[in-house]
This record gives structure tokens, sequence and C-alpha cells, in this order.
């Protein structure tokens, strides 16, 4: 018997280890719209029940620009970020900073089943070069949000909703008189988005030259001079934050904002109003740029931190874990699969603030996208800045912004 237990202990200590599980990090914005930490938790931990040879690490950081610096900074030092999140139109800056691993190439012989799962309106910031680079993750597009309690005090509606820039001005005015503040919250951080948004609709905005990205097409200047009348006239007022904006709607603050459609999930948990959330008024064309993340693969993986990654990538785009992050935030799923989940099919498929957002996904376009994409996305931003804020003339700030633009770009 002791003769067995020491052969026994001998054959356990030189038998070998139990392979280690492969690592894997999953890096976040955790607060692009709403708190999504316990969402991408859950995500990872109902993965590896299924994979428990793979240990996702859920990395959150607070914005898309910060997993963009930790992505870029680790690809600099040759070092892997993992699976990760990043905003759509930040692809070709990623991809010429040599921070990504291709995922189309990467996906090799699953790659065309996989795209063609995807919704194609949502593909416009995934290539370049011919190359597929990234896929959508979740999207939405900015939409107009509108308290119903506010506008029925002033004679307005479900049906009665602005649908051109003049209605949703006259509509301004009446708000704003009854109440004696501003009435139009025009979100923070992210209102170069609302203006490309603005632009879109005139059929002529930021899609235009290459040198200058369209910023100083007559859409642009167009969109630009109707964001500083209402601002002169006291109708328009600037969200100091993103998220701080879909916030003040939610409690009642500001009776109109423009918003990512992704906010839907935060104000139906939080309003105490009746309301509702459909396209931004049109000028003339319909097109409205979407917005959202983008899943990468980080370059620098090993050969298993890649195989892992992709294993996790056939579970995200599941049209289970597609319809629950829907579910939880608002966002629009990316995969058709998705919408045909019991609980898409009754969000969507209902009367209501969803059944008009997804009414709109046809008019959903690519979100402009150029190398330098967060030195673009700034002199935009001074553009308008400018403009509201030091009264300039629109079309002369944009002019300038065509300049500054086209000399980064090297034209």
């Amino acid at each position: 018997m002791h003769l067995l237990r020491i052969v026994t202990a001998i054959g356990l200590l030189f038998a070998p280890a139990a392979q280690a599980a492969t690592k894997l990090q999953f890096v976040i914005p955790s607060a692009a719209t709403g708190d999504s930490n316990r969402l991408f938790f859950e995500l990872a931990r109902n993965f590896q029940q299924s994979a428990p040879d793979v240990s996702v690490e859920v990395v959150t950081l607070s914005s898309y620009d910060e997993v963009v610096g930790r992505v870029k900074s680790d690809a600099a030092a040759k070092r892997s970020a993992g699976l990760f999140v990043a905003e759509l139109s930040t692809t070709i800056e990623l991809q010429q900073s040599g921070a990504i691993l291709p995922m189309g190439p990467a996906m090799g012989a699953e790659f065309d089943a996989f795209k063609a799962g995807l919704l194609p309106s949502f593909l416009g910031n995934s290539s370049h070069g011919g190359v597929f680079l990234s896929a959508p993750y979740f999207r939405s597009m900015p939409v107009a949000y509108y308290n119903m309690e506010s506008l029925a005090s002033v004679g307005y509606g479900p049906d009665q909703l602005p649908n051109s820039w003049t209605e949703f001005e006259a509509m301004l005015e009446k708000l704003t008189a009854k109440s004696g503040r501003p009435s139009f919250a025009l979100g923070g951080e992210w209102y170069d988005w609302l203006f490309e948004a603005l632009a879109a609709t005139t059929g002529d905005g930021l899609h235009g030259d290459i040198a200058g990205l369209g910023l100083n097409s007559s859409g642009s200047i167009e969109a630009l001079t109707l964001l500083q009348r209402l601002h002169k006239k006291g109708l328009l007022v600037r969200s100091p934050g993103w998220k701080g904006t879909i916030n003040a709607f939610s409690s009642g603050a500001f009776p109109v904002a423009f918003y990512s459609s992704g906010g839907a999930g935060l104000v139906e948990k939080a309003a105490r109003f009746p309301w509702i959330t459909t396209h931004i008024p049109r000028h003339s064309g319909k097109s409205v740029p979407v917005g959202g993340g983008n899943l990468f693969l980080s370059a620098h993986m090993s050969s298993e931190e890649q195989a892992a990654a992709l294993r996790f990538i056939r579970y995200l785009y599941s049209p289970q874990a597609q319809a629950i992050l829907s579910e939880q935030t608002g966002y629009f799923p990316v995969t058709q699969a998705a919408f045909n989940e019991p609980a898409m099919a009754g969000r969507y498929g209902q009367a209501g603030a969803y059944r008009r957002l997804y009414a709109n996904l046809p008019n959903a376009s690519a979100k402009l996208m150029t190398a330098n994409n967060l030195k673009v996305r700034a002199l935009t931003k001074a553009a308008i800045d400018r403009t509201l804020d030091e009264g300039m003339n629109p079309a002369d700030s944009l002019a300038r912004a065509y300049r500054e633009v086209s000399t980064l770009m090297g034209h």
C-alpha cells in the first residue's frame, strides 16, 4: 500500500501540468453613451461558460479616444492589446498606425459566411483599400429626442413633429417662448457628428472632395449657418458633455436634443415623461451617417491569442449575444439574425420609439472616415466652436478648416 502511494505520488509529480487558459484582453469604451461595464462582463462570462480554456479580461476605459490611445501605445511597444472596440471612423487611422490585424484575412475560410450575416448598410466603415479591417459591432444613428409632454404644451403631438429645418426652428421658438430658456441641447464631445448629420441631409455634406472632405461644401455651410442662427436666437444651448446631454434630456432639463439612437435605452430607464425619438429634421435628403463601435483584432497577437479572439468573435456575433447587447443599450444589432430574436422582434416590431428608429435604417450611410481622423475631428470641431462661440461667419470658419485639413492631408 505504501509503495502504491509512493508510485502514485511520483506519477503526479512528473505528469504534464494542465494547460493554462489562454488569456485574452477585451478593451471596451464603457461610458461611450451609458455605463455598459456590466454588459461586457456578462458577455465575457457567458462565453467562458462554453470556453473554459479561454480567460477573457475585460478592460474598461472611459471613452473611444482612450481606447485608441491605449491600443496605439501598445502597438508602438509591439504589445498585443487583444480584442477591442473603437469608434468606427478611426479604422483607417488604426490601420495606418500598424495597430490592428485586418479581420478579413485573419478569419480565413469562415470570413465570407461571417460577412454575409452582417447588415450591408452598416459595412461602410469596415474596409479600406479592398481589405476588410474591422466588423461593425454595434450601430447607432443621430436622431432627435422629443419630450412629448413639453411639446404638447405648445400644440405638438406625435403627428406634428418637424420634418424640415424650417419646421424645427418654428417649434423651438414656441418652446423657448413658453419656458423662457433654450429648448434645444446640442450634444457635447460628438457635436461634429451631429453637424455631419445635418450637412448630410442637404445632399452635399462632408463626403465631398478628398482634400477638404467637403468641409466648405454648400451643404456644410448651410448646416453650420442653421446652428449659428439657433444659437444666436437663444434656442440652442451647448451641452458640455456627451453623456450629460442625454442625462439632461432624461431629467426634463431640455425638451429637445440631438443625440445617438444608442441613448434610447438610457432614456427608457430614466425618463418620467412621454418621449419620442425619430429622424433628425431633414433639409432635402434623408441620409444620415451611422455611429457606434467596430470590433478590432490588435496587432502583435500570439497565434493562441488570435485563435481565442476568433472564438470569442463567433460568440459576440451570435444572435443571442447581439440581442443582449441591443436590449441593454438601445444600439442596433448588426446582424439580421439578431432582429429575429424574440426580444428584438418585440422591440422593433411594435409601435413606439424603437420602431421609428428601425424605420430609419434604410437611410444609414457611412460616417466620414480618413487618415489622421482624430486631428480632422479636432479641426472640424474648432470650426464649429469659432462659429457658435465667437460668432465667426460659417463660410469663413469652414474655409479655414478646409485649408487646415488640406494641409494635414498633404494636398
